[in-house]
C-alpha cells in the first residue's frame, strides 16, 4: 500500500450518479470519514468533493484521489 494518504471511496448517496450534485457533495462531506495518514480526521472542502465525485464518476473506484494541502480543513 501507499504512503500518500488517498480520499475515501464515494459510498451511498455519494456514489449514486442519478443524485443531484449538491445532495453528493453533501453526503461525501459530511457522511463519510477521511483521515490522513496519521489518523488525523479531516473535512474535503466543496472543490475536492467535487473532483473527486467526478473521477469517481468518470473512471470509478478503482482510482484514488491522493490527498493535498489545501484541499481540507481539520474536523
Amino acid at each position: 500500500m501507499s504512503d500518500i494518504a488517498l480520499w475515501s471511496i464515494p459510498v451511498d448517496v455519494a456514489a449514486d450518479k442519478s443524485r443531484r450534485w449538491p445532495e453528493r457533495v453533501w453526503h461525501y462531506r459530511s457522511s463519510q470519514d477521511h483521515y490522513l495518514g496519521d489518523n488525523t480526521k479531516v473535512l474535503p472542502n466543496v472543490a475536492t468533493c467535487i473532483t473527486i465525485l467526478r473521477a469517481y464518476d468518470e473512471f470509478g473506484p478503482d482510482f484514488p484521489v491522493a490527498v493535498s494541502v489545501g484541499s481540507f480543513v481539520n474536523a
